[in-house]
């Protein structure tokens, strides 16, 4: 659905941002760009006035000027991958692209790090990035998409994060441009900084209400010499939980480990047209990615998962090397998302996550949620990390009236078990009136006066996060 505002008075504001920019950076909504106003959060579009496409912070600066002047809501855009509104333009007004600042503008391999400008397509700087003999691990599955300023602004995971953490691990420094107009650098390229309050962090994670990110600056380390990837199908999710508390406890370090339940094997076998266990390992699937300096030293890994699965896992386990089986592994995973969205259907996101140590009371409740609102609720993703992906799949124009109290039930769950309402999605549009249960009023006040200060007029991404 498009949800319309009332019409703002624009036209001041489109003169002085073409006299900014280049004409052809400057655009008024039309059939032709209207899915600026969309990402992939549900059915959710939203109109705006104007879009406007500039190449250099400088331009962004004056942007952020005229758009303050004339308290016009500013909403930055980056891939539109989001899954919870982060990108809406709820309040119409200006619609900000970020998809000209897509320069590598640096890779040192003595520093170790990468100076790169926001709009840089991810995937784009992970190849350029291997192909100076370096690896930066945090990988969204959104990569070939999404864009490094929105993965900052999210502080986004990946499917690499139980072992190399989530995009603020791996940020130094950010250029930023504030609503006045103003360019700051949040700190040093340096990984030993304690000069002040850390800005950066301030800004990773805050899903573009505080300021524009136009450059980052991350930490780059050694690519690992070898990989391996498994297969493990169970009998249950609760078997999969046993196993990842068996890893966990040991000193196997896997970089993934991701789970899928039955709904989405199914869904998958349906699409993909084949299995790859018998019916009786089908209840659940277990990807383990191993990483490692030597053939021999990833190969005591996997027999060390052998030893730790013997007890629980009934089929053997699948080995993945070649590119051919390595795809076969992961295409259930990586394609998921998209058979969810097909059709007459389409999902909402929840990814709140528990320690693993209180997962499995977790997957129970939401099981007894699914059946008192019933709700058809596929659960994937991060596991070990205790961080699933529970998706509401919801039918286009019958909308269940209960979702929203189903949500509040599941976040309300998470919080009692010590998690969190959201792992690596962030809070943006729909989940906002969430937060404040989680962290208290004394934080969500101090987020208030954060915003305020950064952006007195709630120019800048407005409507998002915080009420």
């Amino acid at each position: 659905m498009i949800t319309t505002v009332k019409e703002l008075p624009f036209q001041s504001v489109y003169n002085e941002l073409t006299a900014i920019c280049n004409a052809s950076q400057v655009h008024l909504l039309s059939p032709e760009n209207r899915h600026y106003g969309k990402d992939e959060t549900m059915d959710k579009e939203y109109s705006f006035d104007i879009l406007v496409k500039p190449d250099s912070s400088e331009q962004i600066a004056d942007i952020l000027k005229v758009c303050t002047k004339h308290n016009m809501p500013l909403t930055v855009r980056g891939g539109g991958t989001g899954v919870t509104g982060g990108a809406l333009p709820v309040n119409g007004g200006v619609v900000l692209s970020m998809e000209k600042l897509n320069k590598v503008i640096k890779i040192d391999k003595t520093d170790r790090i990468a100076v790169v400008e926001a709009g840089v397509i991810s995937a784009n700087l992970y190849k350029e990035v291997e192909a100076n003999g370096m690896y930066f691990p945090i990988q969204p599955g959104s990569s070939g998409s999404c864009q490094i300023g929105g993965n900052v602004s999210e502080n986004s995971g990946s499917i690499n994060s139980c072992k190399y953490g989530v995009m603020a691990d791996y940020v130094l420094n950010l250029e930023v441009v504030l609503p006045s107009g103003e360019i700051i650098w949040t700190g040093t390229d340096m990984r030993k900084d304690t000069a002040g309050l850390n800005l950066t962090q301030l800004f990773a994670g805050s899903e573009g209400i505080l300021g524009v990110i136009t450059k980052v600056v991350l930490r780059l380390i050694p690519k690992p010499a070898t990989e391996i990837h498994l297969l493990a199908g169970l009998e249950s999710i609760e078997s999969a939980i046993a196993l990842c508390h068996a890893i966990r406890q040991s000193d196997v370090e896997p970089s993934a480990v991701e789970l899928l339940d039955r709904e989405a094997i199914l869904l998958c076998e349906g699409h993909y047209g084949y299995s790859m266990f018998p019916q009786h390992a089908n209840n659940a699937h277990l990807i383990i990615k191993l990483e490692g300096h030597s053939e021999d030293y990833i190969f005591s890994l996997v027999e060390q998962i052998n030893s730790l699965a013997q007890d629980i896992v009934k089929e053997p386990i699948l080995i993945g090397r070649s590119t051919e089986e390595i795809n076969k592994i992961w295409a259930f995973r990586k394609g998921l998302g998209g058979i969810l969205n097909t059709g007459n259907r389409f999902y909402r996101d929840i990814d709140a996550a528990v320690p693993l140590s209180r997962l499995g009371e977790y997957v129970q409740h939401i099981d007894m949620l699914a059946k008192k609102y019933e709700c058809n609720i596929v659960k994937f993703g991060h596991i070990i990390d205790g961080n699933l992906h529970t998706m509401l799949i919801l039918e286009k124009g019958n909308e269940a009236s209960s979702e929203e109290e189903l949500v509040r039930d599941m976040f309300r769950e998470a919080n009692k078990l010590g998690g969190t309402i959201t792992g690596e999605h962030g809070i943006g549009l729909i989940q906002k009136q969430f937060l404040q249960n989680q962290i208290g009023d004394v934080k969500y006040n101090i987020l208030l006066q954060l915003k305020k200060l950064f952006d007195p007029g709630n120019v800048l991404n407005s409507g998002k996060v915080i009420a």
